[in-house]
């Protein structure tokens, strides 16, 4: 099917020269509006420039095989010996041969 009639020029013309007009406009006002924002950021030649600290760099594991080690150690550390969890509250931590042993002897709590 053929058209019956083509675009008119001017019509691109007017919709080209809208678009040009509000891409400047907002050129213009996104320029107002920074300007104005700097303004206030400028150093002031009586005040000292602030020194910010350098950011940190990542942490990196080095040897996978050796972290996972020590983490097994301090677990495994923890499970076999005596420590305060909560000292104002009264709880401790037991070794888990202990607790086993504690469960044996007075078996689980049951509901009444």
């Amino acid at each position: 099917m053929v058209e019956a009639r083509d675009v008119s020029p001017r019509v691109i013309v007017r919709i080209a020269a809208i678009v040009f007009g509000l891409t400047f406009c907002t050129l213009l006002l996104a320029t107002a509006q920074f300007g104005w924002l700097n303004r206030g950021l400028k150093a002031r030649p009586d005040e000292p420039t602030p020194r910010l600290k350098p950011f940190p760099g990542p942490l990196l594991e080095v040897d996978a095989v050796e972290g996972l080690r020590e983490q097994r150690r301090r677990d495994a550390e923890i499970l076999r010996s005596y420590g305060w969890v909560d000292r104002e509250r009264g709880l401790v931590r037991v070794p888990i041969d202990r607790a086993m042993d504690l469960l044996l002897e007075r078996g689980l709590p049951v509901r009444k």
